[in-house]
């Protein structure tokens, strides 16, 4: 039975690529390390790796290479070409849901320049490493640093219960 030290050395020494060839994926490294570590022993997981099965935020400073978080490609027509929508119902405006009354209503405008996200996002690859949340423009920026202050405030009351 590996600790988390040991799993990380493991995957090191097995390299960049899988035995099949292919590059790892977060998903093929949390597959890994669950051979390596039973689902019988999450109780065991130390903190300081992250939450079980959340195994990556801990060993990923580890690995000595780099996983990726994410795809990124290009847009497609789908919600127009085969996407079949209801109609929208009056209920649902000013939600979330009231997308898809744009959408049946024409093109959704994205906000931001579409040249300077691709640069961003291509400079992005080549860091190392890769940087956890890549936040492009400010309504961007404004709304994740309003949810992570918002996680905080609910977890930081727990900070003495933690402690037990």
């Amino acid at each position: 039975m590996a600790d988390p030290e040991t799993i990380a050395e493991l995957l090191n020494e097995e390299g960049t690529y899988q035995a099949d060839g292919q590059p790892w994926s977060s998903w093929a490294v949390t597959a890994r390390i669950s051979a390596l570590w039973p689902h019988h022993r999450y109780q065991e997981w130390p903190r300081e790796y992250g939450t079980y099965p959340g195994y990556l935020g801990g060993l990923r400073d580890r690995l000595e290479f780099r996983l990726p978080r994410g795809r990124i490609g290009p847009r497609t027509e789908f919600v127009r070409g085969g996407l079949r929508l209801g109609e929208p119902l009056t209920a649902y405006d000013g939600t979330p849901a009231a997308l898809v009354r744009a959408v049946k209503e024409g093109p959704v405008q994205i906000p931001g320049d579409p040249a300077k996200v691709a640069a961003r996002v291509i400079d992005s690859a080549a860091q190392h490493p890769a940087p956890l949340r890549l936040v492009l423009g400010s309504d961007s920026y404004q709304a994740v640093t309003a949810a992570l202050r918002e996680r905080l405030a609910q977890v930081e009351p727990q900070q003495t219960d933690a402690d037990t």
